[in-house]
């Protein structure tokens, strides 16, 4: 029973802060690829969508050396970070393998976590080949997490735009994920769990208030917890 009832407060929390629009959307990009496609899971951590790969061969790259936050906050994980089996380990910027050797390149919440984001972005265009499909997930503001591997809380939708297209891609597709308010509700959850039934009291009006509001261009513009991006290498 209480397996049941964490699983069910899991899959709330996911709908909550939007990470099962995440999910959604990679699945959805993952089943769209050609049976037998060679897939570069990039950042793969623990690697949550492999099994949604029996389809292509996948392969996984991570440097692997983060257990625990080494800096504790409000997002700070509470049991040690356990990855999966790694193909490539290093840096992102420096795969070692081959130019145009991967069909696609999926990279989910990892830019964050990337030092050098751009030149990130130039290797995943030498590895993909002509044709080859990048599938990538980051967010447009975050708190600090997976210290001390934490360099940047997040992007915008012109970010992605001028980089990717800077690089070479083309049909270069950006979708929003949340807004303004939608991201405040998050943060009065986060604070009514972190600080105690008084903070609770004071703070439900409030997130109730948020939980209201719908978004609309003016609260996306403002703010978003992150980006769904999809882009091509272009064919020879």
């Amino acid at each position: 029973m209480f397996q049941n009832l964490g699983h069910l407060r899991l899959k709330a929390i996911k709908k909550f802060n939007k990470s099962a629009d995440r999910d959604n959307f990679v699945v959805s990009e993952i089943e769209k690829l050609k049976a037998g496609s060679k897939m570069l899971d990039a950042g793969a951590g623990s690697q949550p969508f492999r099994r949604f790969c029996q389809h292509l061969e996948y392969f996984s790259q991570d440097i692997g050396e983060f257990s625990t936050d080494s800096d504790r906050g409000l997002a700070s994980r509470s049991t040690d970070y356990v990855f999966g089996e790694i193909d490539y380990r290093g840096d992102v910027w420096q795969v070692d393998e081959e130019d145009n050797f991967f069909d696609a390149i999926l990279c989910t919440e990892v830019f964050e976590h990337i030092p050098y984001a751009v030149e990130a972005v130039t290797e995943f265009y030498r590895l993909l080949a002509p044709g080859g499909r990048l599938i990538l997930t980051a967010p447009g503001n975050s708190v600090r997490h997976f210290d001390p591997y934490y360099f940047v809380s997040g992007y915008s939708n012109h970010w992605f735009t001028r980089v990717l297209g800077d690089a070479g891609f083309a049909d270069i597709r950006v979708e929003p994920v949340g807004d303004y308010y939608s991201w405040n509700k998050i943060e009065m959850y986060r604070t009514m769990r972190s600080h105690g039934v008084v903070a609770a009291l004071m703070l439900m009006p409030a997130l109730i208030y948020f939980g209201t509001k719908k978004p609309t261009d003016r609260s996306r513009a403002t703010l978003t917890q992150g980006y769904h991006v999809t882009a091509l290498k272009p064919q020879i």
